[in-house]
């Protein structure tokens, strides 16, 4: 595990370092969906996440490359019992098919994914994770995000994610 999260790091790192022409584009944004996850066959949890879910932020390192964290904090206080929290926050890297970004741009995801649960026992826990997605232009800066995708933890647990959001760009 150490070793995977050592070669993650150092592939981030080493696409950050690339020299970028021009001005680097950020993207803020926003997503809501459903997670499913999964321990072997059996379904554990689902959550819906409306009107947001999470909170990503990326930067556009070449016309087909960027890098985002995306992550969200859940906190549910239940009356005479134990409280739950859950932070999830990942790190990947995107390949935008296609550099115009004021056309439909189909992408892939991939990258480490941490989540931490705080419920009667705390556990975190890493995994990888990976997606597919589609990056629809509605104004100048300003687009939609329709991403599907899984995340599977060390443990064996496994979430399914499907997301809509929104982003927002600095250029």
């Amino acid at each position: 595990m150490r070793t995977m999260t050592r070669l993650m790091l150092v592939a981030v790192l080493v696409l950050a370092a690339r020299p970028v022409t021009g001005q680097v584009a950020l993207e803020f944004g926003t997503d809501a969906g459903v997670r499913v996850g999964a321990n072997g066959t059996d379904v554990d949890i689902t959550s819906f996440s409306v009107p947001i879910g999470s909170v990503r932020f990326g930067v556009h390192v070449a016309p087909h490359w960027s890098i985002e964290n995306s992550t969200s904090f859940d906190f549910t206080s239940f009356e005479n019992s134990t409280d739950l929290t859950l932070l999830r926050t990942d790190i990947a890297g995107l390949y935008h098919f296609g550099s115009n970004r004021g056309s439909l741009r189909p992408y892939l995801k991939a990258g480490m994914s941490y989540r931490f649960v705080d419920f009667e026992a705390s556990d975190g826990e890493f995994g990888i994770l990976g997606a597919a997605g589609l990056t629809w232009p509605v104004a100048k800066q300003i687009a939609l995000r329709f991403q599907g995708g899984v995340d599977s933890m060390f443990d064996s647990r496994n979430e399914f994610s499907g997301l809509v959001g929104f982003s927002v760009f600095t250029r």
